[in-house]
């Protein structure tokens, strides 16, 4: 990185060999006899962080995520608030924020609008201080998480093995919440934070949520039995679950949740082990700059 560089290229090295070649040689064509840019692959989270920390204070104009959600929420977590602009090119499994804000999975496509570089304002949001930009939950979604995280094997059709596998010993649990000073209570089978619409492959829990209004929406699910869950499940790729008795949204700019079960958290994807007895969530309005990419 030097004090040239725009454009850093945050690479996430689980993409694969052949996949991070093309992607590298897409980014060196794009941008030929620039010095411009800098690509630097991830060793482990700690490392990338003091990059993107170092970035962030070089007032580096441009930091790109190339990878997954989670490589999207390493990224996006150091430039809240900072000068510097977050763009993503999709290289994970899921890429739920990827595929919400419609940012094209087409090399060339993409680097022009990085290139372009207007961008606007998102919110983030913070979960028990940690950060993350489309999604967190509790329950059967973190659950699936942590499975998921474990496997060797990635893509659709392993989580959805997952999913069903599990699907029939998880058991509802009771959760008290607060919400913008309003008390709760429900028996349910998860609980989402979206200030995304989606977990990733296009499996929406939230068709209502809005990245920019300042709110999270909390996805309360109730768990339908096997028989119902098959019809209920298309509707949740057509952007319909809302419109069941099994999925209530209450919108909300701060909660604090009881966790008496100190049951794992989803964060952007990833699985974390969570020992308070207090989740406490907060939206972070407008806190980070993105590309335009529509």
């Amino acid at each position: 990185m030097s004090s040239n560089t725009t454009y850093l290229f945050i690479i996430n090295p689980i993409a694969g060999v052949k996949k991070q070649e093309r992607i590298v040689s897409a980014i060196e064509k794009h941008f030929q006899n620039s010095n411009c840019y800098a690509i630097y692959f991830a060793k482990d989270k700690t490392a990338v962080e003091e990059e993107i920390k170092t970035a962030v204070s070089k007032n580096i104009r441009y930091i790109i995520a190339v990878g997954g959600d989670g490589t999207v929420n390493i990224v996006s977590k150091y430039l809240a608030n900072s000068d510097s602009i977050l763009g993503i090119i999709p290289t994970g499994s899921g890429n739920g924020l990827a595929h919400f804000l419609m940012i094209p999975f087409k090399l060339n496509k993409n680097l022009k609008a990085i290139e372009k570089g207007t961008y606007h304002y998102i919110d983030s949001a913070t979960i028990n201080n940690q950060a993350f930009i489309s999604i967190a939950g509790i329950g059967f979604d973190a659950y699936i998480a942590a499975l998921f995280n474990q496997s060797k094997r990635r893509g659709f059709f392993t989580y959805l093995k997952f999913v069903i596998r599990a699907y029939f010993r998880y058991k509802e649990q009771e959760y008290s919440f607060i919400a913008d000073g309003k008390s709760y209570k429900r028996k349910a089978f998860l609980i989402s934070f979206a200030n995304s619409n989606q977990f990733g492959y296009k499996t929406i829990i939230s068709p209502i949520a809005k990245i920019d209004d300042g709110l999270l929406d909390i996805c309360i699910v109730k768990r339908p039995s096997p028989l119902i869950a098959i019809f209920i499940w298309p509707m949740i790729f057509l952007k319909k679950f809302h419109k069941t008795k099994y999925l209530e949204i209450i919108q909300a700019k701060e909660i604090q949740l009881k966790n008496q079960f100190h049951s794992p958290i989803n964060i952007d994807g990833d699985s974390i082990i969570n020992e308070n007895d207090v989740i406490s969530l907060q939206i972070k309005p407008q806190s980070v700059k993105i590309i335009d990419y529509v």
